[in-house]
């Protein structure tokens, strides 16, 4: 992380910071208790910063694999390293990651998941499949096929 980090801390704090500042200047942070809340943003950043940082420095990054949430760059809410914050830091993290769900599917897709439907043709499949061969089999295990077609219609 202290080789080659994506960003430094610093640079994040300062953007971290200016967001803050601009928005105590609107009208809505001009009351003391929207102030609290803006500053406290600042103390939770620094503590959720070196936690994380804690927690990435104990990794063998040899053990890591493509699969690892770390290794990925994917963090989720079910992620050990997220399971373990400070209480007040893990609240914080989990109002954010329920601020970026949606509750449905775009109309778009939904209407692009009908036409699929009505259109489909099993003869169509077999020159698909074709496609997706590499010396006239599948890449994935049949499971893993699986899964992934089980992914693909639970999203849908």
């Amino acid at each position: 992380m202290k080789d080659e980090p994506l960003i430094e801390k610093e640079e994040l704090y300062k953007i971290v910071e200016k967001a803050g500042n601009e928005a105590l200047k609107t009208e809505k942070f001009q009351k003391m208790e929207a102030q609290d809340k803006i500053s406290n943003i600042f103390e939770q950043f620094q503590i959720a910063f070196e936690e994380i940082q804690l927690d990435l420095e104990n990794i063998d990054i040899n053990k890591l694999t493509w699969k690892n949430p770390i290794a990925s760059q994917v963090i989720s809410d079910d992620s050990d390293i997220i399971k373990n914050l400070l209480i007040g830091v893990y609240q914080f993290f989990m109002k954010l990651a329920k601020q970026m769900q949606i509750d449905s599917l775009p109309n778009i897709i939904q209407e692009e998941c009908n036409q699929f439907l009505n259109d489909f043709k099993e003869e169509n499949l077999n020159l698909l499949c074709n496609k997706y061969k590499y010396n006239n089999t599948w890449i994935e295990s049949n499971e893993k096929l699986c899964e992934i077609t089980k992914e693909i219609l639970n999203t849908l």
